[in-house]
C-alpha cells in the first residue's frame, strides 16, 4: 500500500458521495490516519483535521491542527488558517474563527481565493 492508494481511496470516497453532507467522513478519517502515519506531512495533518471536523469531532480536529501550529510552514499556509476557522466556527468560537479567516488573508493565495475569503468574512461580520 502506497500513499497513492490512500489518496485514491480518499478521492474515490469523495467522488462516490452524492453530495458533500453524505460523504463517508469516517472512512476518510481512517484513510487520512493511515496517510498521516505513512507521510508525517503537516499538510496531511491539516486535511485529516478537516475530515475529523466533518465527521463530527471538532475537538479532535482542533487538537490535530494545534499539533502542527508551531511549524514554520503553517505560518504562511492559508489552508491551515481556513481549516482552523471552520473548526473554531463549529465549536461556536466565532470571534476566533473570524481571526483565523483574517489571518488566512495574509498568506500567499490567488485573488479569486482571497475574494471568496473576504466574502465569507463579510457574511460573518454582517
Amino acid at each position: 500500500m502506497s500513499r497513492y492508494h490512500l489518496e485514491a481511496g480518499i478521492a474515490a470516497t469523495h467522488a462516490l458521495a452524492p453530495n458533500w453532507e453524505s460523504c463517508d467522513w469516517s472512512a476518510i478519517v481512517r484513510l487520512y490516519g493511515h496517510l498521516e502515519t505513512m507521510t508525517r506531512s503537516p499538510v496531511v495533518a491539516v486535511n485529516a483535521g478537516v475530515a475529523l471536523a466533518m465527521a463530527g469531532d471538532p475537538d479532535a480536529a482542533m487538537k490535530k491542527l494545534e499539533a502542527v501550529s508551531d511549524l514554520a510552514s503553517m505560518h504562511t499556509y492559508a489552508p491551515y488558517f481556513l481549516a482552523r476557522a471552520e473548526v473554531l466556527a463549529r465549536q461556536g468560537k466565532d470571534g476566533a474563527a473570524r481571526e483565523s479567516w483574517q489571518r488566512a488573508l495574509t498568506c500567499p493565495m490567488s485573488e479569486p481565493v482571497a475574494a471568496v475569503i473576504r466574502e465569507r468574512l463579510s457574511s460573518l461580520t454582517g
